[in-house]
């Protein structure tokens, strides 16, 4: 796994033309190492990351959109609603964690790290997973890692307006590894993530000219390796080229 890699990719995005995204791609360049880290030590080298993002209604709070739900949100994942971390897959892995790491600066939205699992073999789909797998590694969100008893999904058992793209509460009742348990560990992590973001700029999301809106269209129109293994995650084969 080269860093030389991620440096392509975030420059061919654009993100330094100003002062502004040398920030944001520094922060992104030192979240990567962070989860790299992470994955490598307590998800074995290999773990499921489920975005929840803020629903802005109490009843709610944070829900997972999966399915055909995420056909309207592009930086979701396409059919999918997760993301699949393999860090023995590197150009993906790391595609993947650039990814997460702009939309976590952009979005306010709780990222769940699981251990890998094949969702559909064992499970079906990912709504009788979430229903019957109910341990994370770690979660995070733009502030820092949460604790099971920190992600807010109001009310459980409500789902919203029954008309629209119903949203899946994730439920975290116990750990699957030792993150938060050992002390020194947890509190190590934490220091790097403080440090990791050297300023909390943010990206803006609305409007055609805002930063991320900009940085998905990189994705959409560009021919780098980075470009074209998240069109394929995000929007699926292209049928352009």
């Amino acid at each position: 796994m080269t860093w030389g890699y991620i440096e392509e990719s975030t420059e061919r995005w654009g993100g330094t033309i100003d002062y502004k995204n040398k920030l944001i791609d520094t922060n992104v360049q030192n979240m990567i190492k962070l989860l790299t880290n992470l994955i490598a030590e307590h998800g074995s080298g290999k773990v499921i990351i489920l975005p929840m993002i803020n629903t802005k209604d109490e009843r709610l709070g944070y829900r997972h959109y999966y399915g055909y739900q995420t056909d309207g949100t592009a930086w979701l994942p396409n059919g999918k609603s997760y993301f699949e971390i393999d860090l023995s897959d590197p150009a993906r892995a790391l595609s993947q964690l650039i990814h997460i790491s702009y939309s976590v600066q952009a979005y306010d939205a709780v990222f769940v790290v699981k251990e890998w699992v094949d969702i559909e073999q064992k499970y079906g789909n990912v709504k009788k997973y979430l229903q019957q797998n109910k341990k994370m590694i770690c979660a995070f969100d733009y502030r820092g890692f949460l604790k099971k008893d920190e992600i807010y999904v109001g009310d459980p058992f409500f789902f919203g307006d029954p008309t629209a793209r119903p949203k899946a509460p994730i439920i975290i009742v116990d750990y699957s590894t030792a993150f938060y348990d050992d002390r020194i560990n947890f509190d190590s992590y934490v220091n790097q993530w403080d440090s990791s973001f050297i300023n909390n700029v943010g990206m803006t999301a609305g409007g055609s000219n805002s930063d991320f809106v900009r940085y998905m269209n990189r994705i959409r129109a560009g021919t780098s390796e980075f470009a074209m293994v998240m069109y394929n995650i995000l929007f699926g084969r292209r049928t352009n080229t």
